[in-house]
């Protein structure tokens, strides 16, 4: 009896101590990916911008001069915004058949260098909103992508398909995953608002057609010059008629199907 006591004490300490160090590596992991975003050197773009202010859609030139006003309507003297930091709560569904579940998460943006870390605790059951929890990590820094989720925070999830597993296309894979985190932080970058400023050579605008050949007034193809390699990005964006403010974003962005063991490009919608 006392040799199974031994055991379980044993067992559980051993157990305690490898989910505080799993915890750790999670945090620690966290940080160094801020850490990097944040005190990276930022990219000398703006001698060399894509377009001039004259250039700009006219539907962009009224959200950025509605953007960047004081609440009073002045035009605003702030400094160029490097990064954004901020917390988020809300529902989160990870598939339309799924039940919609709750989630917290802390999110950093940086506008130059491009990217982003989203660390976020997700629900598992909807009538338990605390516990248990999927971590999830999503980035975008230094030109690379991470996507990672693990039961709280401790067991790791595969949820896209590995190098190891998939040798033959683990470059398709890099680029398929940092493509769809690319897409995620030019939808988001509507929060940094003065990244879109023509002078800070990040974007390019152009107008959208309609398939009858007639000027969308209300809509603006936004195109990102990734300065880490050549990724070539674009969302078509639409602005309110009445605000000029960003109301939608769509684009084609790569989705992991599981049956075909490949990336696809399927539509892409946002909501502002």
């Amino acid at each position: 009896m006392k040799a199974i006591s031994a055991i379980i004490i044993i067992g559980t300490a051993f157990f305690v101590a490898w989910t505080r160090y799993r915890l750790k590596l999670w945090e620690r992991s966290i940080q160094s990916w801020e850490d990097e975003l944040l005190h990276a050197p930022r990219y000398n773009l703006s001698q060399n911008p894509k377009q001039s202010w004259d250039d700009l859609p006219p539907v962009v030139q009224r959200y950025l001069t509605k953007a960047l006003r004081t609440p009073d309507g002045r035009p605003a003297s702030s400094p160029i915004i490097q990064s954004v930091q901020f917390s988020q709560e809300g529902s989160f569904q990870t598939d339309p058949s799924n039940p919609w579940t709750t989630f917290t998460a802390e999110q950093v943006i940086s506008a130059n260098p491009p990217g982003f870390v989203w660390d976020a605790s997700v629900a598992i059951f909807p009538s338990f909103p605390r516990w248990p929890m999927f971590q999830v990590c999503d980035a975008w820094t230094n030109g690379h992508a991470t996507l990672k989720v693990a039961l709280m925070q401790v067991l790791d999830v595969p949820l896209l398909p590995t190098n190891e597993k998939y040798p033959e296309h683990s470059y398709k894979v890099d680029k398929a995953i940092e493509s769809g985190e690319a897409m995620r932080w030019m939808a988001e970058i509507f929060m940094v608002p003065t990244a879109l400023l023509p002078g800070q050579g990040l974007f390019s605008w152009s107008p959208v057609i309609s398939q009858d050949g007639d000027l969308m007034q209300n809509q603006a193809r936004l195109h990102l010059s990734d300065p880490f390699q050549p990724l070539m990005e674009s969302l078509v964006v639409t602005f309110d008629e009445e605000t000029d403010l960003p109301s939608q974003v769509e684009g084609y962005r790569p989705k992991w199907i599981h049956t075909a063991e490949s990336f696809e490009m399927t539509d892409w919608v946002g909501y502002f």
